[in-house]
């Protein structure tokens, strides 16, 4: 089981954004695993458990739009993230969505199943 899953928007089109390249990268910047998102714009990567520490999702927006003939104003959307207790990462997984918009600055939302529940919206 992957206890990492991923779920890109278009807020553009109103739909999932199906295509997107995404790259999971620990402290060092070494890649721990990549995808792309599903024809609902989901996606689960990583290894089945997270060791503590830091890591980022980089999230390939600038390709996905400029291949619907589209701007925007980023060309990837990088969230960064903390393990700090791998057992709640084993037990509840985490989760990280964002709702990039052309022309526009994303919206971003992290959230993480109880007991460590917490969600941040980046606008």
């Amino acid at each position: 089981m992957t206890h990492l899953t991923t779920h890109v928007l278009d807020g553009s089109a109103g739909a999932p954004a199906s295509g997107v390249d995404v790259r999971l990268l620990d402290a060092d910047g070494t890649t721990v695993a990549s995808g792309r998102t599903d024809a609902d714009g989901r996606l689960a990567l990583g290894p089945d458990e997270l060791s503590a520490g830091t890591y980022a999702l980089v999230f390939a927006t600038g390709p996905y739009f400029a291949a619907r003939g589209s701007e925007t104003f980023y060309p990837s959307v990088t969230v960064s993230f903390a393990v700090a207790d791998t057992r709640a990462a084993v037990a509840g997984g985490a989760r990280v969505s964002i709702i990039p918009t052309a022309g526009e600055a994303p919206s971003t939302t992290i959230a993480r199943p109880a007991p460590l529940s917490w969600r941040i919206r980046l606008r």
